[in-house]
Parts: C-alpha cells; structure tokens; sequence
C-alpha cells in the first residue's frame, strides 16, 4: 500500500478500522503515516472533550416555560397592536367625518330669535314640536324672558313662523292650542 492510499483511507474510515489488513502492515513501516494517524487521533480525542465539555446548564423546563412565556407575551402584544388600530382608524374616521365630509353643514342652518304675542315660551315650544315634524328643528327657551331661539333648516323656520303667525296672533285666533286631530297650517 503506498502512503496516498493510506491517507485517503485515514480522511474517509475510522482510525480503528485502519490498524487490521494491509492499512495495519503499511502504519508498522511508515513513520510518516504513523505521525499522521497520531496526530489525527489526537485532534478526534479534544474534539470529544470539547463538545462533551459544552453541555447547557440551563435546564430544558425552564427553555419550554421561557418559550411559552414568550409565545403569550406576543400573542398579547399583537392583540394590544389590534386594539390600538382600531382606536386609531376610529379616532379617524372621526376626524373625516367632522372636517373632511360634513355631516350637515353650518351653511344650511338658519337661527331666528322669536317672540310669541300672547303664548308663553313654552307654549310656543309645544305647539311648533306638534306642528313641525322635522327632526332637525330646534328649539331653546330662554329661561326669564319671553324669547324661543329656533334654529333649522330655511323651510323649517318658514313653517315655524307660519305656524305662530296662525295660533299666536290675537287678531286673527284666541290664543288658544289646537285641539289634537285638528289640520296642520298649509
């Protein structure tokens, strides 16, 4: 056997299969395949020390319980992210929907102070809520005197002022609240 032989077998077998046969007979004769097997046996010997020397002292329960513990605490961050989205499109759709597309814009309201002649405020205040059945109209008393602030859309305060002009007008009615039943001013 010639020397690359051996060493080729040396790189691919185990040291303990190349002392018997012929690798055995050319390891007694040649001092430089002799070194080499040596040193390869000693480099496979702290190897093995080394990696034996490399256990973890860190227990595999308490790797598991960190784990989980880690795996809860993102579960729990993502649900937290999640609830802070849907704050943050809520606050806005908010904010587009006051400023961006108005809902009802100021421009179509109209406010008119009206003084009833011989109701009182409240009255007044009852007969335009019986009379006046949009949703957008309304109506302030102002405590102490005698002034109704109504405020709504053109039309409603046209029908708001029609109506007091009909029942709270001492030439034309007597003052007096329509009977329930009774036909609404044209």
């Amino acid at each position: 056997m010639r020397c690359e032989e051996y060493l080729q077998l040396l790189s691919t077998l185990p040291v303990e299969e190349l002392v018997d046969g012929r690798a055995g007979d050319h390891l007694g004769t040649c001092p430089d395949c002799n070194r080499a097997t040596k040193v390869v046996v000693e480099r496979e010997r702290n190897m093995v020390m080394v990696l034996a020397g490399m256990s973890s002292h860190v227990q595999p329960m308490d790797t598991a319980r960190t784990t989980f513990a880690l795996a809860r605490h993102r579960t729990r961050s993502r649900w937290y992210i999640g609830g802070l989205l849907l704050l943050l499109l809520a606050f806005g759709s908010i904010v587009v929907g006051r400023t961006v597309i108005p809902i009802h814009a100021n421009g179509d309201r109209v406010t008119a102070t009206l003084r009833p002649q011989c109701l009182s405020p409240t009255a007044a205040a009852d007969l335009l809520r019986q009379q006046e059945s949009s949703g957008l109209m309304r109506i302030v008393i102002h405590p102490g005197s005698t002034l109704l602030t109504v405020s709504g859309s053109a039309t409603d305060l046209v029908r708001a002022r029609a109506v007091l002009a009909r029942y709270d007008n001492p030439t034309a009615s007597t003052c007096v609240l329509p009977q329930p039943g009774s036909p609404k001013p044209p």
